[in-house]
């Protein structure tokens, strides 16, 4: 895999997070500790024109589930470990 690649997998897969892992593991295995003390998430950040972002949920479509939300945003950091990616405009 790489990095930014979809993290959540089936199980068996060896990773962290699974199919099954439930809100609170998800946002758990995002909180990171530096050797200085301070809290965080874990994050990816990913750069795109502003041509290339489009909203996943469009105006008047169905809300996705806090849980949903989340499997289709958590990716691989470079360490392999799982991250919150964020997409930025270019």
């Amino acid at each position: 895999m790489a990095v930014g690649d979809l993290y959540i997998e089936c199980e068996g897969g060896g990773k962290q997070l699974i199919a099954a892992s439930q809100e609170l593991e998800i946002i758990s295995a995002l909180i990171v500790k530096t050797n200085t003390g301070k809290y965080g998430l874990r994050t990816v950040l990913t750069s795109a024109t502003a041509g290339n972002i489009t909203p996943v949920v469009g105006c008047g479509g169905p809300l996705l589930t806090l849980l949903e939300a989340l499997q289709m945003v958590i990716v691989e950091s470079a360490s392999g470990a799982p991250a919150l990616g964020l997409v930025t405009e270019a």
